[in-house]
Order: C-alpha cells, then structure tokens, then sequence
C-alpha cells in the first residue's frame, strides 16, 4: 500500500498544478477580453457621440432648427459604461456625475441656440460664447481618445490595473471643472 501511494501522489500534485495554471490562464483571458473589448469599445463608442456632438452643427430641419444629438448618445452610453465590470475600481462616481451633467449642459445649450435661430433668426452673443466654450470642453474631451485606445491594448497585459483608468476619469473632469462656462438662461 505505501508504494501505492508514493507513485499516485506526485501524479495528483501535478494534476492539481496543472488544473490551477490553467484556471488561471482562463480567467486572465477573461479579464484581458473584457478590457480590451467591453472597456475598450464601449469608451471608445463613448468618444465618438462626444465627437457627433462637437462637429455636428445646430442644422435646419421642417420644423425650424435641430440641434445635435451627440449628448443624448453619449448620455445613453455613460448608463452602459456603468454596468461594465470594474466599473466601481475604475471610476469615481462624482467624476461620471460631472461628465453627465457636461452633456446635458452641452444638450441644453444647444437647444437653447436652435430656438433662438428659430424665432430671431440668428444666434445671441451669449449663445455663441456658450457655444464656443462648449466646443472646446467637447474637444478636450475627445483629446482623451487616444488614451483610452494606448490603455486598452496595453492593459491586455494587465487587465487588473484600474488606476490608470481612474486617472483618464480624473483628469477630464479636472479640465472641465477648470474651464469657465457661460450660464444657461432660466
């Protein structure tokens, strides 16, 4: 009996390293897939309703002007960013909160010049300023594209490391909080 045990026992130690290198070689493909497809896609998705909302011009349409509708696009893909695993580790909930709050801002503003192009005709000097300025939060915005896209692929390496993702986060809001934006009428 004890040479029975002998020669099955390093046959179970290696069986068990085996099995364990390979759970964890799959649940480190997992993770990688999930930063580099859900993360990586879906900000990238989030970027590009930024960027519809910063090109995209308040145009005609029938029934007088139609502002752009990146923001609402954009807003729809924050409340999918927020089911996206790791979300908690990745960001903070006051950084999300002024990212939203920017897009119906910049939701609202443009409203607000489509209905003045509509009853007068031409925009007011405030609308333009406001618009400007809108313009250029969206295009600091976009700026943080190619970060996103550099961290994607790199952290296909390291798919546990959340801090730099928490840093994108902190370093838009702290352009946005750092501008100064032309109040919206009542």
């Amino acid at each position: 009996m004890r040479t029975w045990w002998k020669q099955l026992a390093p046959f179970l130690v290696a069986l068990s390293l085996f099995g364990n290198i390979y759970l964890m070689w799959n649940i480190y493909e997992r993770d990688r897939y999930v930063n580099w497809i859900t993360w990586g896609n879906t900000v990238n998705f989030l970027w590009w309703a930024i960027d519809e909302e910063r090109v995209d011009p308040i145009r005609p349409d029938p029934e007088g002007f139609a502002p752009p509708r990146g923001a609402e696009r954009a807003l729809e893909i924050i409340e999918t960013v927020r089911t996206l695993p790791y979300y908690n580790q990745r960001v903070e909930y006051d950084e999300m909160r002024t990212l939203e709050l920017f897009l119906r801002y910049s939701r609202r503003a443009n409203e607000v010049a489509a209905a003045e192009l509509k009853e007068n005709g031409r925009m007011s000097d405030e609308s333009v300023e406001r618009l400007t300025k809108l313009n250029a939060g969206l295009e600091r915005i976009v700026s943080y594209q190619s970060r996103t896209n550099e961290l994607a692929q790199r952290e296909s390496r390291n798919p546990w490391n959340h801090a730099e993702w928490r840093a994108i986060w902190q370093d838009i809001v702290n352009d946005l909080r750092s501008m100064e934006f032309v109040p919206l009428p009542e």
